[in-house]
């Protein structure tokens, strides 16, 4: 074996910020790391604050949308009468059911199926 006894010079390659493979890699960890960032404040931070509830109620929400009031008239109003409390609504129709099929607007009701070993009590019974 043989050692050779001389100075060795290392010279790398000149680089430069605008090398496209830097570039490369600063994207993809800066979006790795966007992604995890975004992935605990999901999963953790956002779950300690409340929501803020937009808008307030329906009325309230139109009024703000449309930035105008519209005249209601009395006559089209028909009271109603739910679980929550008295409302207000339109004698007509919110959409034309004519084109929707009669088996979907005027469902059957579910058939019972009686399962196998209910059955075969019932036929050993008899």
């Amino acid at each position: 074996m043989r050692v050779f006894n001389e100075t060795v010079s290392v010279e790398e390659a000149p680089t430069s910020i605008f090398d496209p493979q830097i570039i490369f890699l600063y994207l993809v960890l800066s979006s790795v790391f966007a992604r995890t960032c975004y992935f605990i404040y999901t999963t953790w931070i956002s779950t300690l604050f409340p929501q803020k509830r937009r808008g307030g109620r329906g009325g309230e929400r139109a009024k703000r949308s449309s930035g105008q009031f519209r005249k209601v008239n009395p006559a089209d109003q028909v009271s109603v009468g739910g679980a929550d409390g008295p409302a207000v609504t339109s004698g007509a129709k919110a959409f034309d059911e004519s084109w929707i099929p009669a088996r979907h607007i005027n469902r059957p009701d579910a058939r019972r199926i009686n399962s196998g070993a209910k059955a075969r009590l019932k036929s050993r019974a008899a």
